[in-house]
């Protein structure tokens, strides 16, 4: 999914060797099940990204480290002021 949205080689090797990697493909399929446009699935995954490797960087618990990555479906939606 990540291809679909970022073309450079660069930029996918990036965004998949961090800490969300192995969750960004789950993410954007969450994103485009609920009808995100293209331009707010990147902006999204982006954020995701950066907020994955600041999590890190701050020694959070074992569960926000790479593979283990997820952002709770009721978190995301209430982030969004969205009711599942």
């Amino acid at each position: 999914m990540l291809a679909t949205y970022f073309k450079e080689p660069c930029t996918l090797a990036v965004f998949r060797c961090r800490p969300a990697g192995s969750q960004l493909d789950r993410f954007i399929i969450w994103l485009e099940i609920r009808g995100y446009r293209r331009a707010c699935i990147r902006r999204h995954s982006r954020e995701a990204h950066r907020f994955a490797v600041w999590a890190q960087s701050e020694g959070l618990p074992p569960t926000l480290r790479p593979g283990k990555f997820t952002v709770p479906d009721k978190l995301i939606a209430s982030l969004h002021g969205k009711v599942l």
